[in-house]
């Protein structure tokens, strides 16, 4: 659910293109909407006791066995919106660190939250859940006891209710380098009995790993995206792009800056645009994601981008008449997606109309991709490179000892006993 940025055009799509049908349900709550109703003051940091703000770092764990859980532990990436900022319209981004606390019971903590402060949680590595329990007590203020917990939605959905949400604990999706949180699971911490402000107020909580992807190098993309739509006629030219492949999914491929053509075409000023994901899980089906393409319309807000395939798989159609296909020849990759396999939609298009990218012109990638980048579960170990250590709450050490600590060599990682 990331906001990317956009960038503002002036022209309109060419509402010609051929659309299918679709319909889809309308969102009842706009959390910016019913921010005006609540008392969300933000309360400063600085008035936190120093208890509070440098807590205790994790304890290591009893043994010092490598497991898949300890590759988890380090530097992630938080994207969220707070309700403290601009009623909860601008997307924040901070750096937490995710520590292991007990392999045994997959025990974890998110720890830079706010300040020092850290929270509880659990991940279920073979269920690919991250648990996180409600109402975590955090410590005494002057004010009375703090907590970090969750609120919720009333049953029309049309406003936060007051106080902490009955629920036991919120449950995360792992995927891959990614843990998603449901949309409207809205973190607080304060005082719930009282609720006079807060010192964090998020929903769209997102945690994203840190260097989640490995470059396979550099490709040749000739793009028919947007390009067809917005420019109106096909596009033969072919632009340099860097290809990424994740490393926990070796499956699924980025392609950087993958609207340039366009932009080029239309005549923006832009030096970068978003990236353009694939999953080749089978290669004669490929899937291409939602995602955002960096462009809003004047009509239909902002244009997402996804494959026929995608669109068919999430409304649980096996048929699908336009595939994208991916074929490796040694080294060499393609990615073909024919006319119409592309579609486009607008977030804000009272039809909920999903359009053809292009009936004519296909989209097509080619690379090189050598066997040691296909993504953390297929790489061994490189003797020759450096290796980095890390302690239990992610931060790098230069010397570790006397202790239990990550080690990190190209891309895999050992936990190591010191």
């Amino acid at each position: 659910m990331k906001k990317l940025y956009t960038f503002a055009l002036a022209g309109i799509i060419a509402m010609s293109a051929s659309a299918l049908e679709f319909s889809a349900p309308k969102t009842t709550i706009s959390a910016p909407a019913v921010a005006a109703k609540m008392k969300v003051a933000q309360k400063d940091t600085n008035t936190l006791p120093s208890s509070l703000k440098k807590k205790a770092p994790a304890r290591a764990a009893e043994n010092a066995e490598t497991s898949e859980l300890a590759s988890y532990a380090g530097e992630y990436t938080w994207t969220y919106y707070s309700m403290l900022v601009n009623d909860g319209e601008d997307l924040i981004s901070k750096n937490v660190t995710i520590s292991i606390v007990d392999e045994k019971d997959g025990s974890v903590e998110i720890n830079g939250i706010i300040e020092d402060i850290s929270i509880k949680a659990t991940m279920d590595l073979e269920k690919k859940t991250f648990t996180v329990p409600n109402m975590q007590y955090l410590g005494k203020t002057s004010e009375g006891d703090l907590y970090f917990y969750f609120k919720e939605l009333n049953e029309a959905e049309t406003a936060i209710l007051s106080g902490a949400s009955s629920a036991k604990s919120v449950e995360a999706e792992i995927d891959g380098s990614s843990i998603i949180f449901p949309e409207y699971n809205f973190w607080a911490i304060g005082m719930p009995t009282v609720e006079d402000g807060y010192y964090l107020f998020a929903y769209g909580n997102e945690l994203e790993e840190v260097d989640a992807w490995i470059s396979v190098g550099q490709g040749s993309l000739t793009e028919n995206i947007l390009y067809n739509a917005y420019v109106g006629k096909p596009n033969t030219k072919a632009y340099d792009t860097e290809v990424l492949v994740a490393k926990r999914n070796s499956n699924l491929y980025q392609v950087t800056n993958a609207y340039l053509a366009t932009m080029e075409a239309l005549n923006a000023n832009v030096k970068s645009t978003p990236s353009f994901y694939f999953n080749t899980e089978d290669p004669d089906n490929v899937i291409v994601p939602m995602s955002f393409a960096g462009i809003q319309d004047q009509d239909l807000g902002m244009i997402c981008i996804l494959s026929e395939s995608y669109f068919r798989q999430q409304s649980n159609n096996p048929t699908v008449n336009n595939k994208a296909t991916f074929t490796r020849e040694g080294d060499k990759c393609t990615l073909n997606c024919p006319a119409m396999s592309l579609l486009f939609t607008g977030l804000s298009d009272p039809e909920y109309g999903l359009y053809y990218c292009s009936q004519t012109a296909a989209t097509t990638l080619t690379f090189t991709q050598k066997a040691d980048t296909n993504g953390i579960e297929d790489i061994t170990v490189d003797d020759n490179a450096p290796v980095e250590y890390y302690n239990l709450q992610g931060i790098r050490v230069a010397n570790p000892s006397n202790g239990v600590y990550i080690q990190r060599q190209g891309d895999k990682a050992t936990k190591v006993l010191f």
